[in-house]
C-alpha cells in the first residue's frame, strides 16, 4: 500500500516538473529502492517519459537510498534536513541524479487547490495552514529549547558543563596526588628495607 502510494504521489510531482522528467529520461531503465528507517518506502524504475514505474522483482536495484527514520522535530526543519542525511549507494551519476530531483521536487499545493476552490480560497487555505505549521514548529522548538534548559539547569541526573570540567580537573589533581604518595611511599619502603 504504502509503495504504490509513494509511486503514485512522486509521479504526480515529477508530472508537474519537466526538468526533473528530463534528468530522469536518461536513465531509463535503471531501479531504486527507497527505504525509511529500514523499512521498505519505494520500488520502482525509471521509464522512458521520465516516470516511475513499478519494480515487480525483488532483485538487486542499481542505487539505493536509505533514509534515516526522522524524529518529529528533524520533520519540521522540512524535508531537506531528511535528506540531508540519507545514504546513497550505486553508480554516483544516477545516485547524484536522484538525490537532485528527490531533493527539489516541490509539491504546489497552492496551484493544485486553485484549480479546485479558486485562486483566492486556495491562496488563504494554504496562507492559514502556513500560520499553523509555523506556530507548530516555533511551539515544537521551544519545548525543546525548554527541555535542554531544565536537563542543563535544573535536573538532578544531568551535570552542567563546568561543574563536570571542575570535577575532571579535580580528579586529574587527585590522581597526580595519589601518584606522588605512591612514590613516596616506594621512597619509604625502599629505605626501611635498606636500613
Amino acid at each position: 500500500m504504502i509503495p504504490r502510494l509513494s509511486l503514485s504521489f512522486l509521479n504526480h510531482l515529477l508530472r508537474q516538473e519537466t526538468w526533473a522528467r528530463g534528468r530522469f529520461r536518461g536513465f531509463a531503465g535503471r531501479s531504486l529502492a527507497i527505504s525509511l528507517g529500514g523499512l521498505p518506502l519505494l520500488r520502482a524504475q525509471l521509464g522512458a517519459s521520465g516516470l516511475l514505474e513499478p519494480l515487480e522483482d525483488d532483485g538487486q536495484t542499481d542505487v539505493t537510498i536509505r533514509l534515516p527514520l526522522p524524529a518529529p522535530w528533524e520533520l519540521l526543519a522540512g524535508p531537506e534536513s531528511l535528506f540531508a542525511r540519507a545514504h546513497l549507494e550505486g553508480p554516483a551519476d544516477l545516485a547524484e541524479a536522484l538525490g537532485q530531483v528527490l531533493r527539489n521536487l516541490h509539491w504546489d499545493v497552492e496551484g493544485e487547490l486553485a484549480t479546485r476552490i479558486g485562486d483566492l480560497a486556495a491562496h488563504r487555505l494554504v496562507t492559514t495552514g502556513n500560520r499553523l505549521w509555523a506556530w507548530q514548529k516555533d511551539t515544537w522548538q521551544r519545548l525543546g529549547l525548554n527541555v535542554a534548559e531544565y536537563l542543563q539547569d535544573d535536573s538532578p541526573y544531568l551535570a552542567d558543563r563546568a561543574a563536570a570540567e571542575r570535577l575532571g580537573l579535580e580528579i586529574q589533581e587527585t590522581a597526580k596526588e595519589a601518584d606522588r604518595l605512591e612514590g613516596r611511599l616506594g621512597a619509604l619502603e625502599a629505605r626501611r628495607r635498606g636500613a
